[in-house]
C-alpha cells in the first residue's frame, strides 16, 4: 500500500494533519481516548482508510492500565486485537 500523506477524522474532516505527525493528531483531535479504544482515522489522497489504537503495554498491581501508546494498524481487526490485550 502507499503510504498515506494526510490523515484526518472522518467525522471532523475539516482538520487535517501531514502523515508523519499522526500521533500529534491522534493527541489533539482524540484527547480523550481511553486505553483499549480504537478510532477511525481516514486518509488523503493516496493513502488507505487507517487505524488507531490506544495499546496497553504496561499495568499497574491492580491490573489498570498503566503506561500506554498509540499504535497504528492497516486493518480493524489488527487494531481491535492489540487494543483487547
Amino acid at each position: 500500500m502507499p503510504k498515506p500523506y494526510l490523515v484526518y477524522d472522518p467525522d471532523n474532516w475539516e482538520v487535517t494533519y501531514d502523515w508523519d505527525d499522526r500521533d500529534r493528531f491522534v493527541a489533539d483531535q482524540f484527547d480523550g481516548m481511553n486505553p483499549g479504544e480504537v478510532r477511525r482515522c481516514a486518509t488523503l489522497v493516496e493513502g488507505p482508510v487507517k487505524f488507531a489504537a490506544r495499546v496497553i503495554l504496561t499495568r499497574d498491581d491492580d491490573g489498570d492500565p498503566n503506561e500506554t501508546e498509540i499504535q497504528w494498524f492497516d486493518t480493524e481487526e489488527a487494531a481491535r486485537a492489540a487494543a483487547s490485550k
